[in-house]
C-alpha cells in the first residue's frame, strides 16, 4: 500500500506539473551501468560490474527548472572475476533538472522495483527482489541535431539509502551510469 501511495503521488505530480509546463522532452536512452554495493563488510574481492540498460525519461519545464521523470531498466550488482550477483530495477526518477543552452545537470530522488535477478555463482541462489530507494544526481548535453531533435549524453550516480540485501550482511546500492540517446521535444 505504502508503494501504491508513492507511485500514485510522482504520477499526480507529473500529470499536474504537465498542465503548467513550457514544453515537453521525452528522451529514449541506453544505458552502461558500472554498480556496486556498499556492504556492511569489507571485502576486497568484489568489485563493480558493468551491464547494460535502457529507459524512457520526459521532462517537463518549468522555468526556471525542469521536472525529470520516467522509467529505466537498471542491472545493479557486485562480481569477482568471472562470478556476479545481480538485481534488475525498474526505477523510476523524479529529478529537478537546471538547463543552460545545450547542458543540463539535476538532482533528486529514485524509487526502483526489483523485477529479476541472478548470479553465476555455483551454489548461490539470488532472490533478492526488495525496492530500492535512494539519491541521483546527473549531468549531460543535449546536442540539437534538427528542429525539436537532439542526441543525449549523460552521467548519472545513483547513491542507494535502502538496505537491499535479504542476509545478514547490509547492502547498499552505488550506480554509475553512462546514458546516451534521442530526445525529442513538443
Amino acid at each position: 500500500m505504502k508503494l501504491f501511495t508513492i507511485v500514485l503521488s510522482l504520477v499526480t505530480l507529473a500529470t499536474s506539473t504537465l498542465a503548467i509546463a513550457s514544453s515537453v522532452e521525452v528522451k529514449a536512452v541506453g544505458t552502461l551501468n558500472f554498480s556496486t554495493l556498499s556492504l556492511g563488510v569489507s571485502n576486497s574481492a568484489l568489485e563493480s560490474i558493468s551491464r547494460f540498460g535502457f529507459g524512457v525519461l520526459a521532462s517537463l519545464d518549468v522555468v526556471p527548472l525542469s521536472l525529470e521523470t520516467g522509467l529505466l531498466f537498471t542491472p545493479v550488482g557486485i562480481g569477482s572475476g568471472s562470478q556476479s550477483l545481480w538485481t534488475n530495477y525498474l526505477q523510476i526518477p523524479l529529478l529537478a533538472t537546471y538547463k543552460a543552452h545545450i547542458f543540463s545537470a539535476g538532482l533528486g530522488p529514485y524509487l526502483g522495483l526489483g523485477v529479476g535477478s541472478g548470479t553465476n555463482i555455483a551454489n548461490v541462489t539470488s532472490k533478492n527482489l526488495r525496492t530500492d530507494f535512494g539519491l541521483m544526481a546527473k549531468a549531460g548535453v543535449n546536442v540539437p541535431v534538427a528542429p525539436l531533435v537532439g542526441l543525449v549524453g549523460e552521467a548519472a550516480y545513483q547513491f542507494g539509502l535502502t538496505n537491499i540485501s535479504n542476509g545478514m550482511v547490509t547492502a547498499n546500492a552505488r550506480n554509475f551510469m553512462i546514458l546516451a540517446g534521442v530526445s525529442f521535444g513538443f
